[in-house]
């Protein structure tokens, strides 16, 4: 599963602060950057193909044929792609040059977690609600002979890698390499997205394979995830956007202020996607504090939730999301 980027950073001050290897300078003709699994040691970021001068808006999957990288070094790989007109395929070639070992830094109230060079995933600091992911409450890093090769990486079940990692206030989601979302921590709101209230990571035999991954419907995997503080989203492989968790503010986009993923039968099929508006998906989601932004496949964001300090940008401190009509085509795209 491959996953589009646009050259934006969508952030809303969430607790996280992701640090992403910069791409490589684009040529004036590149106007989108691809990050794809190339290798399952080596993550890349590569840009759109030189060869064609009509941007690549999404990867249905790839054809590399290097299996050993070296960091500093540029590859070429063919990819199937879909053009920006969705008229048809074409297959592209596109440069690729290795990241740095700490792929993806996120980092949480009170601890830290980076995806490493061999897709694993480890974390330190605070530990209080398991959500260092160690079947335990015992802090790491605080004391000597806790990190290094004495910190263990996350069990995230057999066979399992990670490419992104999104920390929250005190609970984690990871995205997989079979393109599914695993979370735990803390989970008062549901925002573990398990259809309950219980805490994951905290005791033994929590994590790896009985940890179950989220439910996010029929045939549904996920291109992308952002944690916010008590809610978490995702942006899914048909471009649309599902959260789940604390809705005290809208923040679900909902179009109501109940939690959702805190009971049973509210994930799946059952977690509608979030209303963008007629004919729109999104190519990212951050998710904040109390409100969450997503940028849509015109280059168009909106934002919904908590809006007390004009965090919607809607030029007023009315909060969205959180009653009926206030979503979809109702909902104004910001002015950039």
């Amino acid at each position: 599963m491959l996953l589009v980027v646009p050259q934006v950073t969508l952030c809303t001050g969430a607790p996280q602060r992701e640090s992403v290897h910069p791409a490589p300078p684009l040529l004036p003709s590149q106007a989108t950057t691809i990050r794809i699994p190339v290798s399952p040691t080596v993550r890349h970021i590569i840009t759109k193909s030189r060869s064609s001068s009509t941007a690549i808006t999404s990867i249905s999957s790839d054809n590399y044929t290097h299996s050993s990288l070296t960091n500093g070094t540029t590859y070429y790989y063919k990819v199937a792609a879909v053009n920006s007109g969705g008229t048809g395929s074409l297959t592209s070639e596109v440069n690729a040059k290795p990241a740095d070992p700490a792929l993806r830094l996120s980092i949480g109230r009170k601890f830290t977690c980076a995806v490493l060079d061999n897709a694993s995933v480890k974390c330190w600091g605070y530990n209080a609600q398991g959500q260092l992911g160690q079947g335990s409450t015992s802090d790491l890093g605080d004391a000597g002979s806790e990190m290094g090769d004495n910190l263990p990486a996350i069990d995230l079940g057999s066979g399992r890698t990670t490419t992104a990692i999104s920390a929250g206030d005190n609970h984690n989601c990871a995205l997989l390499d079979n393109a599914s979302v695993k979370c735990w921590g803390y989970n008062t709101q549901g925002q573990l997205g398990q259809g309950n209230t219980t805490e994951l990571g905290s005791a033994s035999s929590q994590m790896g394979d009985n940890l179950p991954a989220i439910d996010l419907g029929s045939g549904r995997t996920a291109l992308a995830i952002s944690a916010g503080v008590y809610h978490t989203c995702a942006l899914l492989d048909n471009a649309s956007v599902k959260c789940w968790g604390y809705n005290n503010k809208g923040q679900l986009g909902q179009g109501s202020t109940s939690n959702l993923g805190d009971a049973g039968s509210e994930m799946g099929d059952n977690l509608t996607a979030i209303d963008l508006g007629s004919g729109r998906t999104a190519l990212a989601i951050s998710a904040g504090s109390t409100h969450t932004c997503a940028l849509l496949d015109n280059s168009a964001f909106k934002c919904w939730g908590q809006n007390d300090k004009g965090q919607l940008g809607q030029g007023d401190a009315t909060s969205l999301g959180d009653g009926s009509g206030e979503m979809g085509d109702n909902l104004t795209a910001i002015d950039l």
